[in-house]
């Protein structure tokens, strides 16, 4: 049932991340193509990670986040993130 609805966001948490970001970037496109990713980070979370986050075209946020700033930064972020050639 749940893979019959439409998807317009992800949400996942960084600390959930099991493979490499360039390899959940591909799972992301692939299962969910064109749907806008956010990963939550700690606010200690050192730069190098946040850097390679984004370079593989997804969005941070930092944690705590709240539904409506999820919201803010899905509707003002840049149209067109970096995303990995596959």
């Amino acid at each position: 049932m749940l893979l019959s609805l439409p998807v317009s966001l992800i949400v996942v948490e960084a600390a959930a991340f099991r493979l490499s970001t360039r390899e959940h970037a591909v799972l992301f496109e692939r299962v969910a193509p064109g749907v806008p990713v956010m990963v939550t980070v700690g606010a200690d979370a050192p730069l190098e990670t946040r850097v390679a986050f984004e370079l593989a075209g997804f969005r941070l946020v930092t944690q705590p986040v709240s539904v409506e700033e999820l919201l803010d930064k899905v509707e003002t972020g840049p149209s067109a993130l970096p995303r990995l050639t596959f």
